[in-house]
């Protein structure tokens, strides 16, 4: 059987920060890669920042997240 080595990462993400939230994310995957991981779990809405309840409504918000993604 083989096995999976399955990392998880916490980034310190900011609202609206696009390119520093994609820029930490990458990041974390670099490190992953580094360790030896076959998959890496992230927090969702980590490319958005998380605190941006109020823009999840409007149309451009989330087809920024899907373009940054």
């Amino acid at each position: 059987m083989s096995t999976l080595q399955i990392s998880c990462a916490t980034v310190n993400q900011t609202p609206l920060d696009w390119t520093g939230n994609l820029s930490r994310i990458l990041a974390c995957i670099d490190e992953a890669k580094k360790n030896g991981a076959d998959f890496l779990c992230l927090p969702e809405l980590c490319i958005t920042g998380y605190g941006s309840e109020d823009l999840f409504l409007s149309y451009w918000y989330p087809q920024k997240a899907i373009k940054q993604l």
